[in-house]
């Protein structure tokens, strides 16, 4: 019987005494279910990782590394991952063992036939504290006020998940430099399923986040999709444009008709003033649009991704 290939992913930083377990685990947990593929990625070496890496590598055949050259950040390092990961379905975790390698299983079986994206979700997780619930909602209002995206709406963070071969290679022919992992692939795909895992809080590990890594990562996740907000600052700037222009033009043929200023001297002032603002707001908002809508033609992002086709290509050249 010839087991599914499956690619697991998993960014390295500041965590070398993790990835002992993690890997061992990642093992233990697939086997004799898939052929199995380990890639670790090493996002900048401060705690001897890269020399650890190359040890399993050396000790298990599964285990490839990968060594960025300078810390690029979570994302580039999956992204880093995923253009040489070779499996039918591919993975992808943290290496803290937060999310746990034996929930992998279950997130491969929730794809099936009918799901792209498979995202493990925990009921446990440290944020279900009054502060860090408080500090989630926040971050997910912004979200979605800058970009409405689905990730805002599914208010979960991308830290365990599968996906399909089809959407890995999808993924892979994107090429801008700036990316979340979270809001690319929902953008490729809205064929998701949530499935439970595992999670352990933040006091049984040790979080490779900090305050300010965190806060850099929910910035650019509000400006790098921000095409809702663009289309929204449009749509008010418009609206405060025309109405600013009818109270004008109201007013100067009030003031014809009753031929005497039945107003302050100030009034059309101010008036003529808000028909600037509004007037330099509308412009900003459509060179805003024009830019934004040229940024996506750059990017150059698939519009459609096939699933499935009744006619494979070995029938096609034959």
């Amino acid at each position: 019987m010839i087991r599914v290939k499956i690619s697991v992913v998993s960014p390295v930083y500041g965590c070398v005494n993790c990835l002992d377990e993690l890997v061992k685990r990642i093992i233990q947990s697939t086997l004799g279910l898939y052929q199995l593929e380990i890639i670790l990625v090493c996002d900048g070496d401060i705690d001897g990782s890269w020399a650890k890496v190359k040890t399993l590598a050396n000790d298990f055949p599964e285990v490839r590394g990968l060594r960025l050259m300078r810390n690029s950040g979570q994302h580039n390092a999956v992204t880093a991952g995923l253009r040489v990961a070779t499996g039918e379905y591919a993975v992808v975790l943290d290496c803290d063992l937060g999310d746990q390698p034996e929930d992998i299983p279950r997130l491969i079986e929730s794809l099936g036939t009918e799901f792209d994206i498979a995202l493990g979700y925990s009921e446990h997780r440290s944020e279900t504290r009054f502060f860090g619930k408080l500090v989630r909602g926040i971050h997910f209002y912004f979200l979605k006020v800058f970009s409405n995206s689905e990730a805002a709406k599914l208010r979960l963070n991308f830290s365990f998940f599968a996906i399909t071969k089809n959407l890995v290679d999808a993924y892979n022919s994107c090429y801008e430099k700036r990316r979340q992992v979270s809001t690319l692939l929902l953008a490729l795909s809205d064929s998701y399923v949530i499935t439970p895992t595992t999670h352990m809080t933040s006091g049984e590990r040790n979080s490779t986040y900090d305050l300010l890594s965190r806060v850099k990562m929910a910035l650019e996740s509000y400006f790098l999709d921000s095409r809702y907000f663009l289309k929204r600052f449009s749509m008010i700037s418009t609206v405060a444009f025309f109405i600013s222009v009818l109270v004008s033009a109201g007013y100067i043929v009030m003031k014809m008709l009753i031929g005497t200023e039945f107003l302050p001297g100030w009034f059309s002032t101010m008036l003529l003033l808000s028909v600037i603002i509004c007037l330099q707001l509308l412009s900003i908002a459509v060179s805003s649009t024009f830019i934004n809508e040229a940024l996506m033609e750059v990017r150059a992002r698939p519009a459609y991704i096939i699933r499935e086709d009744t006619q494979p290509l070995e029938r096609i050249t034959n």
